[in-house]
């Protein structure tokens, strides 16, 4: 699982605890997010994430589909935008499908059942790790681009201040030349 630590909004601390396996409906979804309902479908929609049904065609979301909400709102709060963020969903996924082919070219069918979902959970667990990792770098390199940024803007106030000194210098002693 992924730990998730947010400040912002309590309700997502406890998330794994209360979902532990569980298919939940959007409105428990949204209201433990702390986000709309209608959120949720966007973001959806927007991700082309595959939710499950239920036979009256409700949405039923499992624990990795919470995991990958939970991505996005982090990736959000620190101040990503929906593409971006789609694109490192969209690799991901592709990661994944990569590891299930992989998984079912090497033989996989042999295990039946439970060692089969094991296998494949353990895999795709692996897979939102690493996610994650590659999240928090993007997130370090973002704040040290930041960082540089505002160094860069206060250099340049400060020289902006020198030139204005300079410039009222230069008017003084013109002036001082012309009496």
């Amino acid at each position: 699982m992924i730990s998730l630590n947010v400040e912002t909004n309590s309700h997502r601390h406890d998330i794994y605890v209360w979902m532990e396996g569980k298919e939940v409906n959007t409105n428990e979804v949204a209201k433990k997010l702390g986000c709309s309902t209608d959120g949720l479908r966007k973001y959806e929609q927007y991700f082309n994430l595959k939710i499950k049904r239920n036979k009256d065609n409700n949405r039923v979301y499992e624990d990795k589909d919470i995991e990958i909400f939970i991505n996005i709102l982090k990736l959000k709060e620190s101040g990503l935008g929906l593409a971006p963020i789609k694109e490192i969903l969209d690799r991901t996924v592709e990661a994944t499908e990569r590891k299930v082919e992989v998984l079912k070219s090497s033989g996989i069918d042999q295990f039946k059942g439970k060692d089969f979902e094991t296998i494949i959970t353990a895999v795709l667990n692996q897979n939102l790790d690493g996610l994650t990792q590659r999240m928090d770098t993007m997130l370090k390199r973002q704040d040290e681009i930041i960082g540089e940024k505002d160094k860069k803007v206060i250099e340049l106030e400060e020289e902006n201040k020198q030139l204005r000194d300079e410039n009222v210098r230069l008017k003084n002693l013109k002036w001082y030349q012309r009496r």
